[in-house]
């Protein structure tokens, strides 16, 4: 698999799986929040997927596809993407355009699901990386 074609899945599946999670969780949100509850939800996603987005960004720009930078280059994402979803999320929730507790509760959903697909992601390349040094 081609560097760029790896890098676009986790992009892409996180998109997919977030995507998913808010389908799921609609008619539910709509229900408990509201007509305030929807818009809530989207823009908790949103929040959620750009700060993971962010994560992988800061993966390839530090040299994850190095050994010996690996380490440091999925610390270097976990802070970012924490930085972002805390940043983002503050944003969101001050701006007054969203309910505080439906955009809370998604962006949390939103964010675990896509740490739970980087997290099978890089498991999958750091298991294809060892097969291959073997």
């Amino acid at each position: 698999m081609s560097a760029g074609r790896r890098w676009l899945f986790p992009f892409a599946s996180s998109l997919v799986v977030v995507g998913l999670a808010a389908a799921a969780g609609y008619l539910a949100t709509q229900r408990l929040a509201g007509p305030e509850g929807v818009p809530a939800m989207a823009a908790g996603c949103v929040v959620g997927l750009l700060a993971h987005w962010c994560g992988l960004a800061v993966l390839i720009v530090a040299g994850f596809d190095d050994l010996n930078r690996r380490a440091t280059a999925t610390l270097m994402a976990m802070a970012v993407r924490l930085g972002a979803v805390v940043m983002l999320g503050a944003a969101a929730a001050l701006s007054g355009m969203f309910g505080i507790s439906p955009l809370l509760i998604w962006i949390v959903i939103s964010h675990l699901v896509a740490l739970f697909v980087d997290t099978l992601w890089l498991l999958n390349v750091e298991r294809n990386q060892t097969e291959k040094t073997s």
